[in-house]
């Protein structure tokens, strides 16, 4: 049965990007809360829907 190919997994690939994600709580009473962070992450193209 033949069919569409949407990937080739028989090659190599490397990646060498760092990624990750760093955040901050800050309690500034008990009835508030704040909060930041920042995140980085990567997705290798290919076929999306």
């Amino acid at each position: 049965m033949a069919g569409l190919q949407v990937s080739d997994l028989s090659g190599r690939h490397e990646d060498g990007r760092v990624t990750g994600k760093a955040a901050i709580n800050w309690t500034v009473d008990r009835n508030n809360l704040l909060y930041a962070f920042a995140s980085r992450g990567y997705k290798p193209g290919g076929f999306t829907f």
